[in-house]
């Protein structure tokens, strides 16, 4: 949750909009292309009220700047309005940046892990996918596709992130699935959507934090109270909804039995592998052992299935998704795709380490931290 004191929240969803995110869902799976621009103008709308507001100020030091100059200089009226306009939008782009933060994990080559490459770019190829700028491999239990916007977000440089620990848990089929539905955001340009929508909470959370007093703070306030939590409601959807079409579009290239195992798995192995960590980390510290020794039993205890997976799956159904998730509850994702409700055994099949080749003990040894 994003939090600015005094502002409110700007990442979690107040419980008085619950039934109005369930009618959203609804229209969003009828017209989502009317729904997607509909948050958009929310978006839009946000930054009009912001700048507009911040731009008081601003023109408050600009404007007598202005004056100072046409009263000691040899320039135009026009010049003079010129540089005054630009100073304000100088000023405004300061205070509206965000700062960028770094992305987890270690850059790998094609060299070093060439049959995750080959399997990338055949997947790529498939989809029509954009291509992929950067492949790196971090310690959490993850898959993600970051696009960093570049040339003021003209272009993009896409980030394809992968956990160790899913090249541990899901067989090779399983892995493309899951590869395959992050390639699908880049087509999609799901994470444009997604940036967006996160950048327009972040930025109230930094105007909150950098202008906590002051009569602008009290006018932003005002509407930041109504505005905030309405937004942040009315966005979730469309975050849920690009996980549905991303799951889609990757049961066409490698079919729903694969990508509902995937997605079986990939949850389970999450719940599991949090767990193995967690306790591997403890006997290392009360043992002396390395943080890679502690990683390297911990990803060893995800191999094959356990007995409780099913309760898991069950558990993770019965819990249910918190308002504020990211991704939909999983037996709607499995519905969606028209997958099975059994996860498969991975007994005897290929598990997808085999992508990194030796590659992946070099990582345990360099992840840890």
């Amino acid at each position: 949750m994003l939090t600015s004191e005094g502002w409110g929240n700007v990442g979690e969803i107040e419980v008085r909009y619950a039934p109005w995110v369930a009618r959203l869902e609804q229209t969003a799976a009828v017209h989502p292309w009317s729904y997607r621009q509909k948050v958009i103008a929310a978006g839009l709308l946000g930054y009009v009220i912001l700048g507009g507001l911040l731009a008081i100020p601003t023109a408050m030091i600009a404007v007598p700047f202005a004056g100072m100059l046409a009263l000691n200089s040899q320039m135009t009226d026009f010049e003079i309005w010129a540089v005054a306009i630009t100073l304000v939008g100088f000023i405004l782009y300061l205070t509206l940046r965000l700062r960028r933060h770094g992305i987890a994990g270690v850059v790998i080559a094609p060299a070093q892990a060439p049959g995750l490459f080959a399997t990338i770019e055949r997947l790529r190829n498939a989809m029509a996918a954009p291509a992929i700028d950067e492949v790196r491999i971090c310690e959490e239990m993850t898959a993600g596709l970051v696009q960093e916007p570049r040339f003021g977000g003209i272009t993009t440089r896409n980030v394809l992130l992968l956990g160790l620990p899913a090249f541990y848990a899901l067989t090779v089929p399983e892995m493309e699935a899951a590869i395959a539905h992050e390639l699908a955001h880049a087509l999609g340009a799901h994470n444009r959507s997604w940036a967006f929508v996160i950048a327009v909470r972040r930025r109230w959370l930094q105007i909150g934090t950098r202008l906590p007093h002051g009569r602008i703070a009290w006018l932003l306030r005002r509407f930041f109270t109504w505005y905030g939590p309405w937004f942040v409601a009315f966005s979730q959807v469309l975050i849920r909804q690009n996980e549905y079409e991303a799951d889609k579009a990757a049961v066409r290239v490698v079919g729903a039995a694969s990508m509902a195992s995937a997605l079986m798995r990939f949850a389970v192995k999450s719940v599991q592998f949090d767990q193995h960590l967690a306790a591997r980390q403890d006997n290392a510290a009360r043992r002396g052992l390395t943080a890679a020794t502690a990683l390297r039993r911990a990803l060893a205890d995800l191999s094959g299935n356990s007995q409780h997976d099913p309760e898991i799956i069950d558990w993770i159904n019965a819990f249910g998704t918190r308002l504020d998730d990211d991704h939909p509850l999983l037996a709607r994702r499995l519905a969606a795709i028209g997958g099975g409700e059994a996860l498969p055994s991975s007994f005897g099949q290929t598990m997808a380490t085999s992508l990194l080749g030796p590659t992946a003990d070099f990582l345990v040894q360099l992840l840890p931290r």
